[in-house]
């Protein structure tokens, strides 16, 4: 990819290796030089406490992978959903720790990925909450309020720093703390920080009465209708002490006497003094005005709290998040995550616990399903990176329809940056049956380590991928470099290669041949490789470029005072020589090799002269004996 802008200082950008755009300012102003820069497109993945969040949560998603004949229990849901909790729960630790430790560089984006984390877990919790353990009435409200105290602790934070105070009512948080903590529904916290603060006011203790005689739900022990006729009895009185100005003396006491009889005025008040988000307003209404409330009647309020507390507009990603996990809406909520998480990885494993747990059914136009298309996304982002490529399989391979198309394209792609790194992709290429992506890669390989000339490896390489043309190609730098030393390099590699290499490339089987001759004269078998080599000139499965220096190879033992040969082998030999020569005209020769053939006709004229005279000798010999 190259663009190229139309402003008068021109830049130029292209797609670099492992997904990095390289800008380059063109601009001849000034010194005239090239400037360029590096701006990585994944950047995310650069963060060693991501990395580890990827791989972790990859184990998870693994492990947890069913066939649609065997679908999750509630039960194995739960334990699935709870373990990938578990593992951002663990990398919030691990990025706390380092955010003692770092230095204010590295601190801003620890501080970035912190704040994901929470909003991560968090939302993760309570989409735990609604879609799977789905608490009955009595127990909605208590659920809601637990897990709105687990994720927004600033009550419990302020409530202990009050509480080191003394006297604690002068400590400048501690109506703060009072309030967060009745928001919230800890009464027992607000009778501590009232009875701390020794207010010996009627009002204050007939509050203190009034919240030591709350109904509390007990779902071991108590029917959903015995409890609301016992909250609606005590809600009632207090209403009644409100109507009788029983809290008229003490202005804290009153407001706080009002939000427990659940007037949402007072609610939303203490709810702005706190900064507090909307979600916190829609759950101490629920609990401050129907504790006994089904999920319909919460989703009922959640438009009214939304309005009352500035609307849509005003929401973060948390707000966002947990406005659609409480309204049930698995599209918006997928489509929420997506958008405002700069990775794929909440939202794929979501999708994907989601899946296993039968909600999803949704399919787009390309007929796949969400859950598909943001693994797809998903495992597409870790191939594009590479150290992470390897996680990014498994994500792929479970997206039935277009998971395999996917992992090839990517894996035709990688960069190969080293030979390990070629050997893995190999491995996964040949594991899947990707027998296309396997021979490319082989390919490349061989090339890369022909370039660097190691003809060993390339020529091991072609052996992998059984490409025979790569091969014939590497067989022809081993002539060459034969030709030039008259040595053959990597014969360990030519030992190894198997009869179905052979077969591929008829030069690689004279290099092979070529090097069982040299074999067999190394072991004093001179006989057999004199045969042999006059028999790859014959057949003409050594190129007829080779003759000559295969022919100089013979020199020796066709001066030898041994009879190595037949006549017919000389006979052929000399062909191969004359045919040499007329292909040849001597004007074109050098003095080196019209020297070389004369001294070549002369040798094989005395090798047949000897041949000749020994057959001689022999049938004298058998006349003798007859």
């Amino acid at each position: 990819m190259d663009v190229q802008s139309d402003t008068p200082q021109q830049h130029s950008a292209m797609l670099g290796p492992n997904n990095k755009l390289i800008l380059c300012n063109n601009s001849t102003e000034g010194s005239g030089e090239l400037l360029f820069k590096e701006v990585n497109l994944r950047p995310e993945y650069d963060n060693q406490f991501v990395r580890n969040l990827v791989n972790e949560m990859s184990c998870v998603f693994i492990a947890n992978q069913r066939s649609p004949d065997c679908p999750m229990t509630v039960e194995e849901v739960l334990h699935y959903s709870r373990s990938y909790r578990a593992v951002i729960k663990e990398s919030m630790q691990h990025v706390q720790r380092a955010l003692m430790t770092e230095d204010a560089a590295s601190a801003d984006l620890l501080d970035d990925l912190m704040r994901t984390l929470v909003v991560s877990e968090s939302a993760w919790n309570l989409m735990e909450i609604i879609f799977f353990q789905e608490p009955q009435g009595g127990e909605l409200a208590l659920q809601l309020l637990k897990w709105l105290s687990i994720h927004i602790d600033d009550c419990r934070v302020m409530m202990e720093e009050v509480m080191k105070e003394d006297p604690v009512h002068h400590h400048h948080n501690y109506w703060p703390a009072v309030y967060g903590c009745l928001l919230q529904g800890k009464t027992e916290g607000v009778m501590e920080l009232l009875v701390a603060s020794n207010n010996t006011s009627k009002s204050c203790r007939v509050l203190m009465s009034v919240l030591s005689k709350m109904p509390v739900y007990q779902a071991a022990g108590m029917a959903v209708n015995e409890y609301e006729g016992k909250w609606r009895m005590w809600r009632e009185e207090l209403k009644q002490m409100l109507s009788q100005g029983v809290f008229a003396d003490d202005d804290k006491m009153a407001q706080m006497a009002k939000i427990l009889s659940g007037d949402l005025d007072s609610i939303l008040s203490a709810v702005e003094e706190l900064s507090a988000p909307w979600y916190s307003y829609l759950m101490a209404a629920i609990f401050y005005t129907q504790p006994y409330a089904k999920f319909h009647q919460v989703q009922g309020s959640i438009e009214g709290a939304v309005h009352r507390c500035g609307g849509i507009k005003s929401f973060d990603t948390h707000d966002s998040l947990i406005y659609h996990i409480l309204r049930r809406n698995l599209v918006e909520l997928m489509k929420c995550c997506s958008e405002e998480f700069s990775s794929w990885w909440f939202a794929a494993h979501l999708a994907d616990v989601f899946h296993q747990a039968n909600l999803l059914q949704e399919k787009n136009s390309l007929d796949t399903t969400m859950r598909d298309s943001l693994l797809l996304e998903y495992g597409g982002s870790l191939m594009q990176d590479h150290r992470l490529w390897n996680v990014g399989i498994h994500y792929l391979l479970q997206c039935p329809k277009y998971g395999r198309y996917h992992l090839q394209e990517y894996l035709a792609r990688l960069p190969l940056a080293s030979t390990r790194q070629a050997l893995k992709v190999l491995s996964v290429c040949e594991t899947h049956g990707f027998t296309q992506q396997a021979s490319s890669i082989c390919r490349v390989m061989a090339r890369r380590e022909m370039r660097e000339d190691r003809l060993g490896s390339a020529l091991t390489w072609c052996r992998h991928g059984k490409d025979g043309n790569m091969a014939t190609i590497v067989a022809e730098k081993f002539l060459d470099q034969y030709r030039e030393s008259v040595m053959l390099p990597s014969v360990d590699v030519l030992d190894a290669l198997g009869p179905t290499m052979l077969l591929m490339s008829k030069k690689l089987l004279f290099l092979v041949k070529l090097r069982e001759f040299h074999q067999l004269v190394d072991t004093g078998e001179e006989k057999e490789a004199c045969s042999l080599l006059v028999a790859l000139i014959k057949s003409r499965t050594a190129p007829a470029r080779y003759w000559f220096l295969l022919i100089l190879e013979l020199l020796p033992m066709l001066e030898s005072s041994k009879v190595l040969f037949t006549p017919d082998e000389i006979y052929d030999l000399m062909n191969a020589v004359t045919e040499l020569k007329q292909s040849k005209s001597e004007e074109m020769m050098n003095e080196l090799e019209v020297s070389r053939i004369q001294t070549l006709h002369l040798s094989l004229t005395r090798c047949l002269a000897k041949v000749t005279l020994s057959d001689s000798n022999a049938l004298v010999a058998i006349s003798c004996d007859v």
